[in-house]
């Protein structure tokens, strides 16, 4: 028997098998031969360790429990939808699309809106090279290994594709799978998940992919983000879906063409009551215009497709009691009313604090601390006040009064005609600062582990902090000064802190708090002016003219940059060592590094494991945690345990620190 023949049919017959069981629920071969197939592969596999690659069945296992996950940057962002409630929004949404195509009665998709953790499949020449979480929208986390234990994921497509095609879906678990994983983490006396949203999202990012297959989770895949060969790709939604199904994938039967807006409204209000007997969550339907081309002259947003909308359905309520109204100091000086409630389950999530959002908004609703009111949660929304049952009332109510003092540093609060919030605008109230702090440091920007909300309270009561800049001031002396800290901690946020300064400018960028800019707003100014600084000498009327920005968001920049003790700021960040200029992603070339596979084994003295990778992957290179016959380079350190045996068994070329900057040079 040639083992290479034999495993490359065994393969082929479990891939076939799994697409016809987790697919199209329609299998030819009992359970009991589909595992002796299995065993064969895998003890094959084990014999001959060099013939296992990336597309077997017996990946599905799972791999070895990593560390940390790398990152992805998807070729194309991962956009988010706009949301809308009511008929009254869908037919603005609709109307404003009909306009701009100059067309009335055009075709639209609906489909189901799932509720789960989006994801990214790259495929290269047909077998699955990576998966990633959506992250910020343009750099995710990759989940490949968790990935490949979830069998609704195709590891090879059912046709030969080549070059690379990156597809997105949603992971999802079932209804009767969350019940069952709760039942056992009950008896187990072990804390149950709220609902099956995060239990999805937590498994997909277990640091063990063992344990993610053991959640058994699924997929529906409903939209083509990227492909090398764009003739073989179909023009309408509808047609992809067809075409994602042949591949292999998983999509969701339940869509529907329309070329009415009352249609669409109808298959809306028909799913509100189906979606109750269906075995995993729905909160509503996603409408896309069908033809492509006409998605392609409506555009995009920076955030949002404008060719789409999700047309949710109403939110969970419940009843229960304000007990009393607080005020929190937003970032940018934001006067937000928070009611605090007695405490009601929602969805199997306790809550205890809903948005007021403004003044206006408490006036409107005649809301009295002490009244009973209907709270409700859409998805991962902020539970919202959204009405009062008066006929609770016992006289006992009293109105709130709404402060004109900042409640943190007491100077006079401020609200411009157009606006409906009120604003400290006080730039050193120390509610601000915390916040703003708080931003900055947060995982969507700088992202500086350790230094939590918490620790920043302290350092800012302490003054050892006071903006931005004296984060990257801060001594293993003054950290030490501050209650919970010793050395190792101290030095564990040191540490973190100077790991920042990696972060590539579009995140500085994010990081300043400039109202309205998000990633994707960031990553499109760096890219077209090349750095932070520059933005400073850009008219609000030439930002203007690019697609993506509209009045809010150039005023907000114009604003940011007109105040010298921002400038000021900034520049005491460059001399810092952040970055200031644009950086694109794999601009960089190396002959051993580009588009090479490595995999890094032991202690390292020259870098973190993420500064490592992180370099890899600016230079066009690929990370791994196991090595396979397809590494490229085994990167060692001290003490590199397994993986160097069995890359010298693979013939797998073995380097050191010193060889890897070598290849930088």
């Amino acid at each position: 028997m040639d083992p290479v023949e034999r495993i490359k049919y065994l393969k082929k017959i479990i891939n076939k098998n799994s697409y016809l069981y987790y697919i199209k629920q329609n299998p030819v071969i009992t359970d009991s031969e589909y595992d002796i197939y299995f065993r064969e592969l895998i003890n094959l596999e084990s014999s001959y360790p060099y013939l296992k690659e990336i597309d077997s069945p017996t990946n599905r296992i799972g791999a070895v429990p990593s560390d940390e996950f790398n990152t992805v940057k998807h070729i194309n962002p991962m956009l988010s939808l706009s949301d809308c409630f009511s008929e009254e929004e869908f037919y603005k949404w609709y109307d404003r699309n009909a306009k701009i195509i100059n067309e009335k009665n055009f075709e639209m998709i609906s489909e189901l809106k799932i509720d789960g953790l989006a994801i990214s499949l790259l495929y290269e020449n047909s077998v699955l090279k990576t998966a990633s979480t959506r992250g910020d929208g343009t750099i995710g986390e990759d989940v490949s290994s968790n990935a490949r234990t979830i069998n609704s994921i195709p590891l090879v497509l059912n046709h030969d594709i080549q070059g690379t095609i990156e597809v997105r879906g949603e992971v999802f678990i079932s209804i009767s799978e969350f019940q069952k994983l709760n039942h056992e983490r009950e008896k187990n006396n072990t804390q149950k998940y709220s609902n099956p949203r995060n239990c999805a999202a937590g498994s997909l990012r277990q640091l063990d992919p063992s344990i993610t297959k053991s959640r058994n989770l699924d997929t529906f895949i409903y939209n083509i983000g990227y492909s090398d060969n764009n003739s073989i790709i179909p023009r309408t939604q509808s047609g992809r879906l067809a075409f994602l199904s042949k591949l292999g994938f998983k999509t969701n039967e339940h869509h529907h063409v329309t070329n009415s807006p009352k249609k669409t409204i109808e298959i809306y209000n028909d799913y509100k009551v189906k979606i109750k007997e269906l075995n995993y969550l729905c909160d509503g339907i996603v409408v896309k215009i069908n033809n492509m081309d006409y998605q392609d002259e409506i555009g995009e947003l920076s955030r949002t497709p404008r060719w789409a909308i999700a047309f949710k359905y109403p939110g969970n309520k419940a009843l229960t009691q304000i007990e009393k109204i607080e005020i929190n100091i937003g970032r940018t000086g934001t006067i937000n009313p928070i009611a605090t409630l007695k405490p009601i389950e929602i969805d199997g999530v306790i809550i205890r604090n809903a948005t007021l959002h403004n003044e206006n908004y408490i006036n409107k609703l005649d809301l009295m601390i002490g009244d009973w009111v209907n709270i409700e949660r859409a998805g991962d929304v902020i539970p919202k006040v959204i009405s009062v049952d008066k006929n609770k009332r016992d006289g006992s109510e009293y109105k709130f009064k709404f402060p004109i003092n900042c409640p943190s540093c007491l100077d006079p609060i401020k609200k411009d005609s157009s606006d409906a919030m009120y604003y400290c605008v006080n730039t050193t109230c120390s509610s601000k600062t915390i916040r703003s702090l708080e931003y900055f440091a947060s995982k969507n920007a700088m992202d500086i582990e350790g230094l939590g909300p918490s620790i920043i309270e302290k350092l800012v009561s302490k003054s050892f902090v006071v903006n931005f800049a004296d984060i990257y001031k801060l001594t293993q002396e003054d950290l030490l000064q501050v209650d919970g800290f010793k050395e190792k901690s101290a030095n564990n946020l040191i540490a973190s802190i100077h790991k920042s300064k990696s972060k590539p400018a579009s995140k500085l960028l994010v990081s300043l708090g400039i109202k309205h800019i998000g990633v994707e707003i960031s990553e499109l100014l760096l890219k077209k002016y090349k750095s932070i600084t520059n933005l400073a000498d850009i008219s609000y009327r030439e930002l203007l003219e690019i697609p993506q920005i509209g009045p809010q968001i150039a005023s907000s920049i114009v604003e940011y940059f007109t105040k010298i003790s921002n400038i000021n700021l900034l520049k005491e960040l460059i001399l810092l060592k952040l970055k200031n200029n644009y950086e694109e992603l794999n601009t960089l070339f190396s002959d051993n590094i580009t588009n090479k596979n490595f995999v890094i084994t032991g202690k390292l003295n020259k870098f973190s494991r993420s500064e490592i990778k992180s370099t890899i992957l600016k230079y066009g290179g690929y990370s791994s945690e196991n090595v396979t016959n397809n590494t490229d380079f085994l990167i060692i350190g001290e003490s590199p345990g397994s993986k160097i045996e069995k890359a010298k068994k693979l013939k797998v070329n073995i380097i050191n620190e010193i060889q890897f900057l070598n290849f930088l040079k």
